[in-house]
């Protein structure tokens, strides 16, 4: 673990009228420069509330929390205070550490029983300061292990606590990471889903995680931080099909999703949402995402989003947030299908049809019999928590109340069929029914051909946008494939190195590892190109058929597919040359071998000799480099050796 990257949160509860002397002011800058040197942030609140609002806006949850008391404050009220922490951060695993200068040893086990992973006495030392990023490192080990108790593995502690990566072998083409296998990420969220019972998974993201006050500072903090100029710009990107949120920051991807979901708003019938409440709910949405998953992660959910965000504006039924690009006229016998409440619940959908993905997938979960397969019966696991995740968070920012009031008409047709869409659209995206999901596409096509939208009936209508609005949410999730090339580039070594981990996670556990999952066998370019004309072709082209307006991004598969088959060919070429070279090599090796050995044992071959040494090799090297020489007798002698009727031989023979 790399303190660099860890973040230590010094809490400072101080009495308001409590004024430090000069001696305790120094000790305090002190600890702050060596805090500085060692951990990669350090940041300091005086506010629980503002503590917790920086805690919730972490893209990391590498960090500890010291709480800094000082004579003011009763021991009494300071174990308070450590008990109201350590209680506020109980989902974070954000180690407390509790700093003062009471030396009672009895005070300190209260501190202790309340939760504090370590007690400091002031003044805090240098050596002790750097010292501090083990507490976080040895939490993490102490999750680690219990997993490692409560799984069915029979791998020891000690083998899977020193992780061994297999390295790739040396080629070109293969794909080599940035990165190696961490355990203290992914690990910690098996323990997770893997150790604890099945009340655990529901409670995991329901529960009350930031307070209003907290949400309302953060949402503050984050409209203060957007200039017209700057939202302006997001407007553009959001509106241009080359968009790549992996070039955001984490506060830019929620300003992208709040002015594509303030589109959906401007639509007719749609009821009216203050911008603080989507602010609030978006930013509660993104941390439920893992950043540390190098796909599935925020940045996928926003790509995602902006897709359909996309389609929905090229087919006409929405509007881009770039007033610049004329909106398309509505293709009314196919867009007519979806309401304006249905185009929202798509959006959300999209946004938050990954919330809370471990970054491994169902069949590794079904394979470790986790909670999360048992409570879904093995069928479409992740899918189906990723829906009940998100209803969750959505009941708890009031979106009951946005969609009517929980006692009128209004509210119930419109939650039916919202939750519906928005369930329907994120179980589509579980990849063992793509075969499936397909074929319905297809058959839909003919039915839109054969016959009007508007004559159907309310039941019929909802049959096919439901299954309208999965093709698209299909088509979105793995629309990498048909972004511009450089795009579908940086997605597609994402992704793998996201299956990488989970084969290494898979071999320390001693289960199976398939090939996409292997390091070792991964090839960037045959994955690409499988997953292009297997997959993502047929289900593009089947969109295509009944919607003409989404026929650009077969164009970009098409394009890609020829690329990815190009830089394979060129690889093929690459290796197969440098297999020839080393072929010749070693041919010619093994003969002057045989040579060699045949002189030496003075076999009888009246026409075989040894073969000659260059002549320089046989010169004494005293004649060649005397003692002292100068610079201007040694050019000359080397142009007479070079005007000479003799072998000319290269620099390298000669050194």
């Amino acid at each position: 673990m790399d303190p660099q990257a860890c973040t230590a949160i010094i809490l400072k509860q101080a009495d308001p009228f409590y004024i430090s002397d000069t001696i305790i002011q120094n000790e305090q800058d002190i600890t702050m420069n060596v805090l500085s040197t060692i951990f990669g942030h350090v940041h300091q609140e005086t506010k629980l509330d503002s503590c917790m609002n920086y805690i919730k806006l972490m893209s990391s949850s590498s960090a500890i929390l010291l709480v800094d008391f000082d004579n003011s404050i009763e021991p009494k009220a300071q174990i308070e205070i450590v008990t109201q922490v350590v209680n506020r951060l109980s989902e974070t695993n954000i180690p407390v550490i509790v700093c003062s200068t009471n030396d009672d040893s009895q005070f300190m086990i209260e501190c202790i029983q309340a939760g504090a992973a370590d007690y400091l006495l002031h003044p805090l030392r240098p050596d002790v300061i750097k010292t501090l990023f083990l507490v976080l490192y040895r939490q993490k080990v102490d999750l680690y292990q219990d997993h490692l108790i409560s799984s069915s593995t029979t791998l020891s502690t000690s083998s899977v606590m020193s992780p061994t990566t297999p390295t790739a072998q040396p080629s070109h083409h293969h794909y080599h990471p940035s990165s190696v296998y961490l355990p203290d990420s992914i690990h910690e969220r098996m323990k997770q889903l893997i150790t604890k019972d099945i009340n655990f998974i529901l409670d995991t993201y329901t529960a009350s995680s930031m307070s209003a006050s907290t949400l309302s500072t953060s949402t503050g903090s984050f409209l203060m931080g957007l200039t017209s100029e700057h939202k302006e710009n997001l407007k553009r990107k959001v509106s241009l099909w080359d968009f790549s949120p992996l070039n955001l920051s984490h506060q830019d991807l929620i300003h992208c999703v709040v002015i594509i979901l303030s589109q959906a708003l401007l639509l007719p019938n749609m009821p009216t949402m203050n911008p603080e409440q989507l602010y609030d709910f978006v930013i509660d949405l993104s941390n439920l995402y893992h950043d540390d998953n190098p796909y599935h992660n925020f940045s996928h959910a926003v790509d995602v989003l902006q897709c359909i965000y996309y389609f929905l504006c090229h087919i006409g039924l929405l509007s881009f947030a770039d007033p610049t690009i004329q909106p398309n006229k509505p293709q009314c016998d196919k867009g007519c299908i979806l309401r304006s409440i249905d185009i929202f619940a798509l959006l959300i959908a999209a946004i938050g049809h990954d919330t809370g993905h471990p970054g491994v997938n169902n069949a590794f979960l079904i394979n470790t019999s986790a909670p999360l397969a048992l409570l879904y019966n093995d069928h479409s696991v992740l899918e189906s928590f990723h829906a009940m995740t998100l209803f969750q968070l959505l009941k708890k920012h009031g979106f009951d109340t946005f969609l009517g009031g929980t006692d009128s008409i209004k509210y119930k047709e419109n939650t039916k069929d919202f939750r519906k869409l928005v369930i329907t659209s994120i179980l589509a995206t579980d990849m063992a029914l793509h075969g499936d999901y397909v074929t319905k596409i297809k058959e839909q096509t003919k039915r839109l051909m054969d016959s009007d939208p508007k004559d159907w009936d309310e039941s019929r209508r909802l049959e096919e946008r439901l299954l309208f609005c999965s093709g698209l949410m299909k088509c979105a999730d793995i629309s990498n494939v048909a972004r511009p090339f450089p795009r579908a580039f940086e997605w597609a070594q994402i992704l793998v190195e996201e299956f990488a981990c989970q084969g290494d996670l898979e071999r320390e556990l001693g289960l199976p590892v398939i090939p996409m999952n292997d390091r070792t066998k991964i090839v960037l370019e045959d994955s690409q190109i499988g997953f292009i004309k297997f997959v993502a072709l047929g289900l593009f082209e089947s969109v295509q058929g009944y919607m003409q307006d989404l026929s650009f991004p077969v164009e970009y598969i098409k394009r890609n597919l020829s690329i990815w088959e190009e830089r394979k060919k060129e690889s093929f070429d690459k290796e197969h040359q440098i297999t020839e070279e080393t072929a010749i090599v070693q041919s010619t090796t093994v003969e002057d071998e045989k040579d060699y050995r045949r002189a030496l044992n003075n076999e009888s071959d009246s026409e075989y000799k040894l073969p000659a040494m260059p002549a320089v090799a046989m010169t004494s090297l005293s004649h060649i480099y005397p003692k002292e020489i100068s610079h201007d007798q040694h050019q000359e002698d080397w142009n007479q050796s070079a005007q000479s009727s003799g072998p000319v031989y290269c620099h390298c023979i000669i050194q």
